[in-house]
């Protein structure tokens, strides 16, 4: 099954399930690299929309301080279960969930 430009899904994994989706971190990324997810979100989630726009932000957020919780650096509290979303940059991507 395709995916389209912007579409995001949801995972129970580490890692990301095509090159050309990314993950849902708020990391800002270059319009000229990604121009189709560019004309897709827009600077919905921020960037200053000439060189540059925001992914979403869908990291954990600890239900004690409210903050947003860093997987990557294993901060995640022992027992904590979370899914990582990642967006698809580019339409027609088939991720290999298997």
């Amino acid at each position: 099954m395709p995916y389209y430009t912007g579409e995001l899904i949801q995972v129970a994994f580490d890692q990301s399930p095509h090159p050309n989706f990314l993950l849902c971190d708020g990391s800002t990324v270059s319009i000229s690299s990604y121009p189709d997810l560019f004309d897709a979100i827009g600077t919905t989630f921020g960037g200053d929309g000439v060189t540059n726009f925001n992914l979403p932000d869908f990291r954990p957020i600890s239900p004690k301080t409210g903050n947003r919780i860093d997987v990557a650096n294993g901060s995640i509290f022992r027992g904590q279960q979370y899914f990582k979303f990642y967006i698809c940059a580019l339409e027609g991507t088939e991720p290999n969930l298997n």
